[in-house]
């Protein structure tokens, strides 16, 4: 399922209506595209509202591609509104100069890595500590110095979250590159935080790094069982950090892990 934005508009010598629909993650493209694209068709929410029959543009993209993919369709149903929103089914046009005919051809090369399909690289960090102070601390200090190396493609932005709960819904809402978890958090701890994230196939390659103050015997063995890469005991040196999170995100590579 896809999110029309607002990018939408009707043509005045058209009857189309153009929507602009984007996925949080690359990883939600690739699912919708194996679930429901690839069958021929999918189902779309927008706050603009749209009638059985309609003729639809879409412009569809995930974070980084440099290019929209192109894709035309028509509205085979419609739900009533609800929360504002109108969620309705489309069945794309398959003749063989469409865009959903050459979609086969770009997931492949999504699968192979394909450097040229993306924008610059620019790594999204999440930070799961509810220490407020030192996850703040983290996040500025992870911008200002890879930020210095930008030409060499190692900027980087790093966002924050208080609690294990609000990690999960983060990951599940918008792409992240690397995860640092604090073990000590509410609701969900960062072993069992990290435990969940690697019982989903699509976060099993995501680089996770964990922290703690706590000096509980065999804590850093457990949370390396969970499913951690790194474990690092605070207090630490922001360098030594820096230079896991460079090693993590082999940020001087620029394109994507490719997707099988």
């Amino acid at each position: 399922m896809a999110d029309g934005e607002a990018g939408e508009r009707r043509e005045q010598a058209r009857t189309a209506l153009v929507l602009k629909v984007e996925y949080p993650t690359l990883e939600g493209f690739l699912q919708d595209y194996s679930d429901n694209i690839s069958h021929g068709g999918t189902m779309i929410r927008t706050r603009r509202e749209v009638a059985v029959g309609d003729e639809l543009r879409l412009a569809v993209s995930f974070p980084r591609l440099l290019q929209p993919i192109a894709l035309e369709g028509v509205v085979r149903w419609a739900q009533p509104e609800l929360e504002g929103e109108h969620a309705f089914g489309v069945e794309f046009h398959r003749h063989p100069d469409s865009g959903w005919m050459q979609l086969g051809e770009l997931v492949a090369r999504l699968a192979a890595g394909d450097a040229s399909l993306f924008g610059a690289r620019t790594p999204q960090i999440l930070v799961a500590d509810d220490n407020e102070h030192i996850a703040e601390m983290i996040c500025r200090g992870l911008q200002a110095q890879l930020g210095r190396g930008a030409a060499r493609g190692r900027a980087c932005q790093a966002q924050r979250v208080a609690n294990g709960v609000e990690a999960l819904s983060h990951l599940d809402q918008q792409h992240c590159d690397l995860l640092l978890v604090d073990v000590m958090l509410p609701l969900i701890d960062g072993v069992e935080l990290i435990r969940r994230v690697r019982a989903e196939s699509r976060w099993q390659r995501l680089p996770i790094v964990a922290f703690s103050a706590s000096i509980e015997e065999g804590l850093p063995q457990r949370v390396l069982e969970a499913g951690a890469d790194f474990f690092l005991p605070k207090p630490f040196r922001l360098a030594e950090l820096l230079d896991t999170v460079d090693r993590l995100l082999e940020l001087d590579q620029p394109a994507p892990t490719a997707v099988s």
